[in-house]
Formats: structure tokens, C-alpha cells, sequence
């Protein structure tokens, strides 16, 4: 009798526990089909649903996926430019500092900082990115967003390297970068290199109005005058202020240069007209210059006068071409007093 007591009663506890096991394992199941889910959602940029199902799991203490749920459910709220998606990038940052997603986490929230133009942030936490540990879909984002950060800092060199990894690439972000790099080369005084970068941007829709005043100024500061009078005339139809008197400037200038001084007149003319607050003596100079040697003695002596107005070389070649003017108006004592002026210094 015993016996049979012994086996009944192993039996209920072998019965007691079977359930168990099975409820157990169905957990498990579950978590793995609710995983799949929400990555199936993910990849289909279904961020919120997505996000609704990552939270599920995350809050689960029991769940072998919490930290990874975590995870997804920030991307999903960056990705859905929920605002607080940054500060549950840094929770997560914070909660789990040895996971394997630390540096793309870092590279989400320096992303959100720089999609809400704070850049300052962005740069901050760009920095402490590896470059080499993010996946080769997100490199593009990454350099050209690090690059601009490090430009607007000032950091010039860093922002150049950054935008010469991905600016020959087939991504968004390759024109962009080619246009920063090429500024950048500009800025620095390497004309042949930003010139480079210019001519591939010239037809882009987004460039194609700026990119010209470029190469006019590369080509005035290499002393490419015939060129430069092939890019800079149009230019002044579609500009106007400080813009439009500069590429007059320029203009006028190629022109005295080639020693066509009635076109150097005219553009210098123009380039005074549309400068507020006069011209310098330098300027002046220049254009009373072209008008003298386009005989136009009258416009010159005004411009010469304004130039003369120092005590240096150029003031005493003001000086003298005044004389010659006055000579050329019959003005021998006026002609007289500014030959001696020059002669002075």
C-alpha cells in the first residue's frame, strides 16, 4: 500500500511540474515572436508600432532582449523625431555603458542634437564616435554631420578630412560634402584644388547659383583675367548689393589689367555706384587711372584727388597724374602745385 502511495504521489509532482515547463517555454517563444515583430516593423520603417512593441519587451525584466529593445525603442523615437528621443538615447547610454550599441547610441543622439541645430552638442559627442565600429551605412551621415559640426567650431582642417572621406561617394550626402570640401580649399588659399570640386557642382540645383561668384573669385585671384571675363559678366545680372559691386570690382578690374580701359571705366563706375559709403583710395585710384587712360581727363581728376589724400607711394602717383591732367585741361598752376606735391614725397 505504501507503494502505491509512492508512486501516486511521484506522479503529481511529475504532473505538478509539466505545466511549468511549458508555460516557461511559451514565454520565451512569445518573446522571440514578439522580436521578430517589432524588427520586421523596424526594417519597414514602421518606427512607431515598432517602438510600441520594443517598449513591451524592454519592460520585461525577465527578457533576454531587454537591453536591445531598449535600444531600438530610442532609434525608433529618433527616427520618428520624437523630441524626447535624445534624452532616451542618454538613458540608454547611461543604463547600459558596456553594450555592443554604445557607439551607435552616441552616434543617434549626436545626430539629434545636430537635426535640432545644436551644434555645439553634436560635436561634442561626434568626437567620441568610432568611425570604424559603426556599421558602412551609417559612414555617410556620420561625416558629413561630423565634418559640419567641426566647421562651424572652426576646426577647418578636421571639417576638410571628414568631408574628403565620403564627398567622391553614390550617397545624399556626397555633394554637400564636395561643396564644404571645396570651401574649405578656397578658404585656405588652394584655388586649383576648390576649383576642382566647383566644376562638378556647377549644374547642382543647389549650388548652381553660388558656385560661379566662386570661380570668379579663383580665377581674379589667380590673375585669370581672359577667364574670369568669360564667368563674371552674367553673374550681375542675377545679383545685386555688396554681391553684385563686388563682381563689378572684379570685372573692372580684369579689364585695366588687359589694358581695355574704356571696359575698366565703365565696371569700376559701376562697382563705385553700388558701394555705400565711397570708395577707398585704392579704388579711386583705379578708377581715375582708366578714366585717364581712356581720355575721359574730366571723371579722372575727382577719383585722382581722393587717392591723393595720403602720405605714400600711392598718394604720389595720384599726385602726379593729377599734374598731367591738369596739364591736359590747361590748368598749368594747378599742374605745377600737384607735380611738386608728388615730388614732395
Amino acid at each position: 500500500m505504501k507503494k502505491i502511495v509512492f508512486v501516486i504521489g511521484w506522479m503529481c509532482i511529475s504532473i505538478t511540474f509539466i505545466p511549468l515547463k511549458g508555460q516557461k517555454t511559451h514565454s520565451l517563444d512569445e518573446d522571440e515572436m514578439q522580436w521578430q515583430t517589432a524588427i520586421e516593423l523596424f526594417e519597414r520603417e514602421k518606427f512607431g508600432a515598432a517602438q510600441h512593441i520594443f517598449d513591451q519587451i524592454s519592460n520585461r525584466p525577465d527578457s533576454q532582449k531587454q537591453m536591445l529593445a531598449t535600444y531600438y525603442s530610442a532609434v525608433c523615437s529618433y527616427k520618428n523625431m520624437n523630441p524626447d528621443a535624445g534624452q532616451q538615447l542618454q538613458d540608454f547610454i547611461y543604463q547600459y555603458p558596456t553594450s555592443d550599441k554604445i557607439n551607435e547610441a552616441k552616434f543617434y543622439q549626436a545626430c539629434f542634437s545636430f537635426n535640432n541645430r545644436d551644434f555645439k552638442s553634436a560635436d561634442k559627442v561626434f568626437q567620441e564616435v568610432d568611425a570604424y565600429e559603426l556599421p558602412p551605412a551609417y559612414l555617410p551621415e556620420f561625416y558629413f554631420k561630423a565634418g559640419y559640426t567641426r566647421f562651424v567650431s572652426g576646426d577647418l582642417e578636421r571639417a576638410r578630412n571628414y568631408f574628403y572621406e565620403i564627398k567622391d561617394g553614390n550617397h545624399s550626402y556626397a555633394d554637400k560634402a564636395s561643396y564644404y570640401y571645396g570651401h574649405i580649399l578656397y578658404t585656405q588659399g588652394k584655388y586649383e584644388n576648390a576649383l576642382r570640386e566647383f566644376n562638378k557642382l556647377i549644374n547642382h540645383p543647389e549650388y548652381q547659383s553660388v558656385i560661379p561668384y566662386y570661380i570668379a573669385q579663383i580665377y581674379y585671384r589667380q590673375g585669370k583675367y581672359e577667364e574670369l571675363l568669360q564667368t563674371a559678366p552674367p553673374l550681375l545680372e542675377n545679383t545685386s548689393g555688396k554681391q553684385k559691386a563686388d563682381i563689378a570690382r572684379m570685372i573692372g578690374d580684369a579689364y585695366l589689367q588687359l589694358e581695355n580701359y574704356s571696359k575698366a571705366y565703365e565696371y569700376l563706375l559701376m562697382h563705385k555706384q553700388l558701394t555705400k559709403g565711397g570708395t577707398d583710395r585704392v579704388q579711386a585710384y583705379s578708377l581715375g587711372y582708366a578714366a585717364y587712360k581712356a581720355d575721359l581727363i574730366n571723371e579722372a581728376i575727382p577719383n585722382f584727388q581722393i587717392a591723393a589724400q595720403g602720405k605714400d607711394s600711392l598718394a604720389q602717383n595720384a599726385w602726379y597724374h593729377l599734374g598731367a591732367c591738369y596739364l591736359k585741361t590747361g590748368q598749368k598752376d594747378f599742374a605745377q602745385s600737384a607735380f611738386y606735391s608728388a615730388y614732395q614725397l
